[in-house]
């Protein structure tokens, strides 16, 4: 009985000693491989399936936004939160509003329009 006490000791601090070694890998930016390598509990196929949703939808805005991608849990978020980082978050696009605002002030000519227009030539 001790010596299963001394295997199975063994083998959680093996496996905690592996959760904590691995390295913050950032959502937003990481390949395949390294998003493979360095959440647990997600190998290539779901790497893969990671990168299309970014390639599609964009950047993460937050790490829980991961379970929108088919195949991440809300276990493999918790399980892997304190390693998951964000960048390039923002996805701001200048707002149609002010472009439209900014048109309609005297002396702002769109750059798309010549100046004074142009006689046609016969």
């Amino acid at each position: 009985m001790k010596k299963l006490f001394i295997w199975l000791s063994t083998i959680i601090m093996v496996g905690l000693t592996s959760l904590a070694f691995a390295a913050p890998v950032d959502i937003n930016t990481a390949d395949a491989a390294t998003l493979a390598k360095e959440i647990h509990g997600v190998g290539l196929k779901k790497a893969n399936a990671i990168i299309s949703y970014r390639e599609q939808n964009g950047p993460f805005a937050n790490v829980d936004d991961l379970k929108k991608v088919k195949g991440i849990s809300q276990k493999i978020i918790d399980t892997n939160r304190a390693n998951l980082t964000l960048s390039n978050t923002s996805t701001s696009k200048p707002s149609t509003s002010s472009a439209v605002s900014t048109l309609n002030k005297p002396g702002v000519t769109p750059a798309i329009m010549p100046a004074t227009p142009t006689p046609a030539k016969p």
